[in-house]
């Protein structure tokens, strides 16, 4: 699993290196994953934080 790991983040480093035209590709995939990521710990802090509601 490692070797696959270090292998993907190779290939990118190189394209990134030396295909300057797929960095604005890679930077838009990047700031859509972070902003997912961030609206999704965002939802969990918020649900972590609301107390339970008794029913009566």
């Amino acid at each position: 699993m490692l070797e696959i790991v270090r292998a993907v983040a190779r290939q990118l480093v190189f394209s990134i290196l030396l295909d300057y035209k797929y960095i604005f590709i890679y930077l838009f995939f990047y700031l859509v994953v972070k902003g997912r990521y961030e609206i999704i710990q965002g939802f969990e802090q918020c649900v972590s934080k609301c107390r339970p509601r008794t029913l009566r």
